[in-house]
């Protein structure tokens, strides 16, 4: 029996090593998304880009400021290390004098903010440039459950699926396909401020609604020469008229506002 489990020893190693590998590893934190809100919103008044405002010469804002060595000690931020790290003390201090964010600022940091914060210093505290700096990476589509399979026509909707899914939600029964013409319509006219011919057809196609579709194609179609074009034309001016409208009755308000102070 011994000699049977001495030889079995090796082949359990390699199989539960095996485990491992094949098991996913969380992904790391990103700066932009978990961290820097965090630091924006209670660190960044004292210890941001603000030199006048900035104490104990700390910036916060960027990697060699927060893990350059201090004066009094080590750096603020030690990668990899988060319980040798002088912020993650400060952060979770119970002294009034050294906790950070101070009583006055009137700020504290949420338990699961502390926690992001740990995990980032623990995986190597990797700051990242601003979002606008970053070349944008295509990210693979998620996987939604086979029950709400059929509420994905495209690739957008798994993501909205999958983001309910993980906040606990359901989607919504789908709206009634006359009122989600008038939605969609009104949203790309407001948006553009032209009549979203295209996206009404497109939308009595995918409903197979034959009369919904024929009248989209009606409008569409300019075979009928000036008649075609003056409708559509004058349809997307009185869009765009009452987008005038309601931006000259926003800047007089404002005017007034200015006016009474």
């Amino acid at each position: 029996m011994r000699r049977l489990v001495f030889l079995l020893a090796p082949v359990l190693m390699v199989t539960a090593g095996a485990v491992r590998s094949a098991t996913p590893a969380a992904a790391k934190l990103s700066f932009n998304t978990h961290i820097q809100p965090i630091l924006a919103e209670n660190c960044y008044a004292c210890h941001g880009i603000d030199a006048a405002a900035r104490k104990a010469e700390l910036r916060l804002d960027r990697f060699e400021s927060a893990t350059a060595k201090r004066k009094d000690g080590a750096p603020a931020i030690v990668p990899g290390k988060p319980e040798a790290s002088p912020l993650l003390e400060r952060i979770t201090s119970k002294d009034e004098k050294k906790i950070m964010p101070p009583p006055e600022s009137h700020k504290t940091l949420k338990p699961e903010e502390i926690a992001a914060l740990r995990r980032w210093i623990a995986e190597g505290a990797g700051y990242e440039q601003h979002w606008s700096f970053i070349p944008p990476i295509r990210p693979a589509v998620p996987t939604v459950a086979r029950a709400q399979a059929k509420g994905v026509r495209n690739p957008i909707d798994a993501f909205v699926i999958a983001r309910q899914a993980q906040n606990g939600l359901t989607p919504a029964a789908e709206a009634d396909r006359r009122l989600a013409q008038h939605v969609e319509g009104r949203a790309h006219g407001g948006r553009v401020g032209v009549v979203a011919l295209v996206v009404q057809r497109d939308l009595a196609a995918r409903h197979r609604d034959t009369d919904l579709l024929a009248a989209a194609g009606r409008r569409l179609h300019l075979r009928e020469g000036q008649r075609g074009q003056r409708e559509v034309g004058a349809e997307s001016l009185d869009h765009s008229q009452h987008g005038e409208a309601v931006q000259r009755d926003v800047t007089a308000g404002a005017a007034e506002l200015v006016g009474d102070r």
